[in-house]
């Protein structure tokens, strides 16, 4: 059985530091492709809304977005957007 994950809320400093240090870890393990992916996520643009702008077909930018989510083990938007708050991206 896996170990349980630790929550993005953390109380305490050190715990914040820690999160931040992984999230950070995490964004400098994405492709480039990805982070203009995860860039377009935070700007609010759908998947084919950035398909267009790189040319590419949506279902494409869909797995990009996918891979990004599962990179930074993210469920949604609003838990990416806390996640790389934290991370200072």
């Amino acid at each position: 059985m896996p170990a349980p994950k630790r929550p993005l809320a953390v109380t305490d400093r050190r715990g914040f530091e820690d999160r931040a240090a992984e999230i950070r870890r995490r964004l400098e393990m994405l492709t480039p492709r990805q982070r203009q992916a995860l860039d377009m996520i935070l700007t609010g643009m759908t998947a084919g809304e950035a398909a267009e702008h790189l040319a590419i077909s949506e279902r494409t930018m869909e797995v990009h977005r996918r891979m990004v989510f599962d990179a930074l083990d993210a469920r949604n938007v609003a838990e990416l957007v806390r996640m790389v708050t934290v991370a200072g991206y």
